[in-house]
């Protein structure tokens, strides 16, 4: 079963959604960011993710080893922003003292904000992509 699922959430592949389980661990998300890369790259328009964490309560470990790494991956242009889903007070703070030890690559590299619903996030694209 998979731990991380990735979808369009509209037909013309402007967003697209990564949606994450409780329970989920670093190898499942090199997996679906392989699934993330090939959905992107097959698209010639802007694109917005959102990572929606809103089912889970915890992290895997290495949060900061493994944050690292993901920002050493190269970003597809198509990518325009990232919208991650947080409404768990534990994950937000987390994620904000990532934030603080890489402010400039992070944010600025991705255009990454929070939110605390999916629906927040989905608002928020609309706007975007106008």
């Amino acid at each position: 079963m998979q731990s991380i699922r990735v979808s369009w959430y509209d037909e013309h592949h402007h967003i697209l959604v990564i949606q994450f389980e409780e329970g989920w661990d670093w190898p499942d998300l090199y997996i679906a960011l392989v699934q993330v890369h090939d959905m992107v790259q097959a698209s010639d328009s802007p694109i917005v993710q959102i990572f929606d964490m809103s089912e889970c309560s915890q992290l895997p470990g290495n949060m900061f080893q493994q944050g690292r790494k993901l920002l050493q991956r190269p970003t597809p242009p198509q990518i325009k922003a990232v919208i991650t889903v947080i409404p768990n007070p534990y994950l937000q703070a987390v994620y904000r003292a990532f934030h603080k030890m890489f402010p400039k690559t992070l944010f600025s590299k991705w255009n990454l904000s929070f939110v605390e619903s999916l629906d927040d996030a989905l608002s928020r694209t609309q706007q975007m992509l106008k």
